[in-house]
């Protein structure tokens, strides 16, 4: 059999573009050619494992993939198993391709795992009363406490969208990943608690942003010993022509999506990128992927790990309740 024919095959498919430089379909991932589409369903023309965006298309039937069923809280969907300190870390996910109509604040929602492991809207259910009660409660800035019946999943929304609320009167960027770290406490306890727990957190980004600032003065951008993660071979060499293929590489073992980057002058390169559903922004030598800036609070250590291991790191800093973003 001659394997060639296949090898320039042409097809169209619809398929699932979330962001980065994959887009994914039940069998299949393909690189997204330029431009990239915005983020739903679109109709690719694929060639190979290359796609290049057509048309934008109705979201196919979503019925036969896992469901997902909690309450929405500024783009996430939290749901109700929390049995243990870090089990509300698997049950809290941003959900993508929301409506045009952004649901309400604490909505239920319900959610399909799509093929590359991302919920993805189907449709809202109704709210009970305790989802309107707490939404009112939620515009006074008021406590849950000891109100009756408020499944897990709402109270982890409820005190997200609490803290949130709280960061915004005081102009504190906080993301829902940094929110969800108190949210259950801060429900019980409400805005006292919040404002507490956002000012803490900013004086820990505060203190960990003049800790780089001096760390960068005194020990210079560049470290002294380039770190390598691993062997490359010669057509692999690191150079900066390809800092951004070797970045979105590195990322992607690491089961983390690349976004964007761009070189900074002097060796630098800057890598947007998500995890977890949080988006992180850090400095790396364009090398070596050494990390000078990590974006999160790693209380100094930012030079110990390089991009392949930062995710692991930034897991660990969410398991732990101790996710302080610190670049945006």
């Amino acid at each position: 059999m001659d394997y060639t024919k296949f090898l320039g095959k042409k097809e169209e498919a619809v398929l699932a573009y979330l962001g980065g430089p994959f887009a994914h379909g039940k069998d299949r991932r393909v690189r997204v050619d330029a431009p990239r589409p915005s983020l739903g369903f679109h109709r690719f023309a694929i060639e190979g494992r290359v796609a290049r965006a057509l048309a934008p298309e109705e979201s196919p039937d979503l019925a036969d993939l896992p469901r997902v069923r909690g309450h929405h809280v500024r783009g996430w969907v939290t749901r109700s198993s929390l049995r243990d300190r870090r089990e509300h870390v698997q049950d809290l996910e941003p959900v993508r391709v929301l409506p045009a109509e952004e649901p309400a604040p604490l909505s239920i929602v319900r959610a399909r795992r799509w093929h590359s492991g991302d919920l993805v809207f189907e449709s809202l259910d109704f709210d009970g009363d305790v989802e309107e009660t707490a939404r009112l409660r939620l515009e006074k800035l008021e406590p849950l406490g000891e109100m009756k019946g408020v499944p897990a999943s709402l109270r982890l929304a409820y005190g997200v969208a609490l803290t949130l609320a709280v960061a915004d009167k005081l102009a504190i960027p906080l993301s829902v990943r940094e929110a969800a770290a108190a949210g259950p406490r801060i429900a019980d306890d409400g805005e006292a608690a919040a404002r507490a727990f956002v000012t803490a957190v900013e004086t820990r980004r505060v203190e960990a942003s003049e800790r780089a600032r001096i760390r960068a003065i005194v020990e210079g951008r560049r470290p002294r010993e380039p770190v390598v993660a691993r062997p490359v071979r010669h057509r692999d060499a690191p150079t900066l022509d390809n800092a951004h293929l070797r970045a979105e590489i590195a990322l992607d073992v690491a089961h983390a999506r690349m976004l964007s980057s761009r070189n900074l002058g002097n060796g630098n390169l800057e890598v947007a990128f998500e995890f977890m559903g949080e988006r992180f922004t850090s400095v790396v030598d364009a090398l070596s992927l050494h990390v000078y800036d990590s974006g999160v609070c790693l209380a100094g250590a930012d030079e110990l790990v390089t991009l392949e291991s930062l995710p692991g790191v930034i897991r660990e800093a969410i398991e732990t309740d101790a996710l302080v973003i610190t670049r945006r």
